[in-house]
């Protein structure tokens, strides 16, 4: 119950700030001693379905992509190889078929040009047969984002997603290139992760206005493959199911989280403690 969920969060040092909403509405929060609601937190590989999500916006924009589409059509390096085969579904459903290292491609995160690398990446297995969680299936949405809107990753997502939810204080991570980093980096205020949680929940409706197109986001919180003690959807994890609701959502590197049960109307969210520079 919330009660001890506010406990098991108060009593972890490392919880920065935690907040609770039931039908949109708030109905706990907290932050850590020497911490308010005004300060950024890190949000690790949630930042993974944010851009995710921008699939799903142009989508409902009736901009020139769908699930079936394959990379060649977004990515001139694949565009005469194997990899141009890969569907953006098998993309976001993390059965592209991409090589993966025992490390799941972290070994990017600490290459001077996260976007060469992930260009240079080869086919492993036919796609679509095995789920394997690969940062690099997320760092390629940044060149597919760029062609379809026509700007770059951090741009479309401040102009589709931040801006309508009134998010306004942020940090993006970019690589040492100057690469937008799509699989990693979106530093927020709890409050404001909430925001986004609720957009999901709400499956992409704000204030009247849909943002997300609904069918895209119900497709994608469906247990599609089976993972290590979870399912995996399109970006998003199934954590548990039964017959009448599921919890969605993700934990990630340090405790990070973003949880939410639709069938609840409920979302949790949590940002532990990180040093930004």
């Amino acid at each position: 119950n919330l009660l001890e969920l506010e406990t098991l969060m108060k009593a972890d040092p490392a919880t920065q700030g935690f907040v609770v909403s039931y039908n949109n509405q708030i109905v706990s929060e907290y932050y850590a001693e020497g911490y308010t609601g005004e300060d950024l937190g890190t949000t690790w590989s949630i930042a993974k379905t944010f851009y995710a999500a921008l699939i799903g916006v142009a989508i409902e924009q009736n901009l020139d992509v769908n699930l079936d589409m394959t990379l060649s059509e977004f990515i001139p390096e694949f565009s005469e190889d194997e990899r141009g085969k890969i569907t953006i579904k098998n993309l976001l459903a993390m059965k592209s078929g991409l090589e993966i290292t025992e490390h799941e491609n972290q070994e990017m995160f600490f290459s001077l040009n996260n976007l060469e690398f992930a260009l240079n990446v080869e086919m492993e297995r036919e796609q679509g047969q095995i789920f394997e969680y690969n940062n690099v299936n997320t760092m390629l949405l940044n060149p597919i984002i760029k062609k379809i809107f026509g700007k770059n990753a951090h741009e479309v997502l401040v102009d589709e997603i931040f801006t309508p939810l009134d998010i306004q204080e942020y940090g993006l991570w970019e690589d040492t290139s100057g690469n937008d980093m799509t699989y990693y980096g979106i530093d927020l205020k709890p409050s404001d992760l909430l925001k986004f949680g609720q957009l999901i929940n709400n499956f992409g409706e704000w204030q009247g206005s849909q943002i997300i197109n609904r069918d895209f986001l119900i497709e994608s919180i469906q247990p599609i493959s089976e993972g290590k003690g979870e399912w995996f959807g399109l970006h998003w994890s199934i954590r548990k199911q039964n017959e009448k609701k599921r919890l969605v959502g993700l934990e990630v590197t340090d405790g990070e989280m973003l949880f939410l049960v639709p069938e609840n109307d409920l979302v949790v969210v949590r940002l532990t403690k990180y040093l930004h520079d």
